[in-house]
């Protein structure tokens, strides 16, 4: 398996305005309460009930390309492992933010159908039936679930398709933060331990694992990542349609990817650190960048940057949720980490 480093054209002069706020070492968590991150309106018990989730096709019809080569996880404590600190630097009626969470918890977080009936004031497991944590890592569901198990009956009901009969709803995994952002830097480790090669439309080359932001809803927010033909990708999804920003191939193989033969080209039971940043420039653009490592020990790369200048739609520019989308797979999580971002052009 060969890597490839490559980045898009649409770098813009506001790349040096990008600060690092508050976030300077990695600590150990912290257990604490934080009001910022819970509205009133949010807080509910664990014992909410929960909605089966559908899901739409996909709408991989419109793309455009920016890059160009160049060489060289049952019950939900109140509690999180959270590392959370401000300052006072920021605008009026908005601190700057820096949260860490490093799933050093043992508990499943299960899917609800709304942000307002999650049992965790930090999460919202949108899609996915549950989000397993133990040993301090975090994990989809991992192999099938049992027939007896409620979800497995929820998913056959609901999207049988996509999931094996309800065996795989890991396929379809959406962990949203309860918390909104607008200028942010998200970072994850993360390591695919298996693909689900389901035969469904559904799972082609555009799948893989993503980091959200700008999240209004389902149908209206961006995605950085890497899909499982071994593209680095940044899009937009408004109203409900994808829209390619920036792409370019991170990992080759000898073997051509192949949604039946050879369905992901991305190494597997292997950790791996990525970045996205989105940023609202002064013009009413967005930025958005990222970066990848291929191990722990290495440091990040930028892989692709590009500048959201509307012509698919307006820009999103509103503050929104993010976020951790994979499909198709089974993947560890750990150390998760948003921090603000602040502009000066």
């Amino acid at each position: 398996m060969h890597r490839v480093l490559l980045i898009s054209t649409s770098v813009v002069l506001a790349v040096g305005s990008i600060v690092w706020l508050v976030y300077k070492s990695e600590t150990s968590p912290t257990y604490i309460e934080t009001q910022e991150y819970t509205p009133a309106s949010e807080s509910v018990s664990t014992s909410s009930p929960l909605s089966p989730y559908s899901t739409s096709s996909p709408k991989e019809n419109t793309s455009t390309t920016t890059s160009i080569p160049r060489n060289g996880g049952e019950k939900t404590d109140t509690r999180k492992a959270v590392s959370n600190t401000q300052t006072e630097d920021s605008k009026p009626n908005e601190q700057i933010q820096t949260f860490l969470y490093t799933f050093n918890v043992t508990e499943i977080l299960e899917e609800s159908g709304s942000s307002n009936l999650s049992s965790s004031q930090y999460f919202w497991l949108n899609s996915g039936a549950k989000l397993v944590i133990s040993e301090g890592i975090g994990s989809t569901i991992r192999g099938a679930l049992a027939i007896e198990d409620p979800w497995r009956r929820t998913y056959a009901e609901t999207n049988p398709l996509d999931t094996d009969k309800g065996l795989f709803p890991q396929n379809l995994f959406r962990l949203i933060t309860q918390s909104v952002w607008e200028n942010v830097d998200q970072e994850l480790e993360f390591s695919i331990q298996k693909v689900n090669a389901l035969n469904t439309s559904d799972r082609d080359a555009f799948s893989g694992i993503f980091l959200m932001s700008r999240y209004v809803n389902s149908d209206t927010l961006y995605y950085a990542g890497i899909r499982m033909d071994g593209k680095a990708v940044i899009k937009k999804k408004y109203r409900g349609v994808y829209y390619t920003l920036a792409e370019a191939q991170l990992f080759t193989s000898p073997t051509p990817y192949d949604r039946v033969r050879f369905p992901n080209l991305i190494p597997t039971n292997t950790w791996y650190r990525m970045e996205s940043q989105t940023i609202t420039m002064s013009s009413g653009t967005v930025q958005i960048r990222l970066s990848f490592a291929y191990s722990l020990s290495e440091p990040l790369e930028t892989i692709l940057i590009t500048t959201d200048t509307g012509i698919f739609w307006p820009p999103i520019t509103t503050k929104g949720h993010t976020g951790i989308r994979t499909d198709y797979a089974d993947v560890l999580f750990d150390n998760y980490k948003i921090t603000t971002l602040v502009t000066s052009i």
